[in-house]
């Protein structure tokens, strides 16, 4: 009757040692995707910064006006434009 009852108490403690291992593997496996999402909720939190920037920005008729003078060299039809050159930079000499 003891043998018996130490296998019984040996199998128990196998099974529960078994559900622990399982148990702490999918933790493992919950913590470096928790950690994945974290660091993309990161990401999109900076992406949201910088677009909330933007459009702070942007909502200026001033601002659009620079912009857009800027990336597109527009001008006003009654304005001349003039674009300086550094020497050197025209490939001549």
């Amino acid at each position: 009757m003891k043998i018996a009852g130490i296998i019984i108490l040996i199998l128990l403690t196998a099974a529960v040692g078994f559900q622990i291992r399982v148990t702490l593997k999918s933790q493992e496996k919950l913590n470096a995707e928790l950690r994945a999402v974290q660091e993309e909720v990161g990401k999109s939190l900076g992406e949201t910064a910088k677009i909330r920037d933007e459009l702070e920005f942007f909502s200026h008729p001033d601002n659009r006006e620079k912009e857009l003078r800027a990336r597109f060299n527009y001008r006003k039809p009654d304005e001349k434009l003039i674009i300086v050159v550094p020497d050197g930079a025209a490939g001549g000499e």
